[in-house]
C-alpha cells in the first residue's frame, strides 16, 4: 500500500477518492465523526479515524472497476480483509498502528450497518461475517501488541538517563550559568557564541529537573515567558503554544 509509504502520509490519505455516491456517504460519515464541541485533538482524531476508514475501502476496492463502486459489493471480500493487516505491516506501520486502523474499519462497518449507503447491494448477513472477520483480526492482533509494547518498554528504559548523571548535570549547569551570564553582558554586541553555551548550560539544567524535551524550551518565545503565571515563592507555568505543528498548547 504505497498510499501509506513516505512522509506525507496523511495528506496523501485524505485525497483518496472514489465515485462520486461513495465520495458523498464519506462525507457524511466524516460529519458523523466530527466533534464541534471537542478539543483541537479530538477534531484532529476525528479526521484520521476517517482517513482510516478510506485506507479500508481503497485497499477493498483493489480489482474492482470503479464503476461498480456505487454497489459497495467489494466490502464482502474475505480473502482480501484476511491480508489487510499484511499490508499495513508490509507498509511499515507498527504493531499499535495496525490495530487502530483494524479497530476503524470496524467502527465504519457497524456505521454503515446502521446507516446503509444508497445504492449499497451487501446484505446484512455479509457484513455480519465482514464485521465478524474483522473481530478475529483484532483480537489476534491484540496478542501481538501486549509483546511489542512489552519490548518497547525495555528499549526505553535502556534509554533512561541515570539519576547520578542527572544530578551530575544540575551541580555542573548551576556551577557554569552564572559566569555565563556575566560573559554575555561583557560580549560584544551580536556575538551568539557565548549566548548558545549559556542557552546548552539553560535547557540541560532545566531538562534535568523537569524531563522535558529541548525542544519544549527551543519553542519557547519571549512573550510566553513574559505572559508566565505565578511568582517568586510559588514557581510559573509558562503555556508553550507551539511545541510541535501537530500539537496544542503545552504547559511548563
Amino acid at each position: 500500500m504505497s498510499l501509506l509509504k513516505g512522509k506525507s502520509r496523511g495528506s496523501t490519505i485524505r485525497r483518496i477518492t472514489f465515485g462520486t455516491s461513495m465520495n458523498t456517504y464519506l462525507e457524511e460519515y466524516g460529519a458523523y465523526l466530527f466533534c464541534p464541541e471537542g478539543t483541537p485533538k479530538m477534531v484532529q482524531n476525528s479526521v484520521s479515524k476517517a482517513s482510516r476508514a478510506k485506507v479500508f475501502l481503497k485497499y477493498l476496492t483493489l480489482g474492482w472497476p470503479s464503476i461498480k463502486y456505487w454497489s459497495w459489493e467489494f466490502l464482502f471480500n474475505i480473502p482480501l480483509i484476511k491480508t489487510y493487516p499484511a499490508a499495513l505491516r508490509a507498509a511499515g506501520l507498527a504493531p499499535t498502528t495496525i490495530v487502530l486502523y483494524v479497530g476503524q474499519a470496524i467502527s465504519f462497518l457497524e456505521y454503515f450497518r446502521d446507516t446503509p449507503a444508497k445504492y449499497s447491494r451487501v446484505t446484512n448477513g455479509q457484513l455480519v461475517m465482514v464485521t465478524r472477520e474483522l473481530r478475529k483480526l483484532l483480537k489476534d492482533l491484540n496478542r501481538n501488541v501486549l509483546g511489542h509494547q512489552s519490548l518497547v518498554k525495555q528499549g526505553k528504559l535502556l534509554r533512561l538517563v541515570a539519576k547520578e548523571d542527572l544530578a551530575k548535570c544540575q551541580v555542573m549547569a548551576k556551577e557554569k550559568i552564572p559566569s555565563l551570564l556575566a560573559d554575555m553582558k561583557a560580549a560584544p554586541p551580536r556575538d551568539p557564541k557565548t549566548r548558545y553555551r549559556f542557552f546548552g548550560y539553560l535547557v540541560a539544567y532545566l531538562s534535568s529537573i523537569y524531563g522535558h524535551r529541548s525542544g519544549v524550551l527551543t519553542r519557547m518565545r519571549v512573550r510566553e515567558v513574559q505572559d508566565a503565571i505565578g511568582d517568586e515563592d510559588t514557581g510559573y507555568l509558562i503555556n508553550v503554544s507551539m511545541l510541535l505543528l501537530t500539537s496544542g498548547p503545552f504547559l511548563h
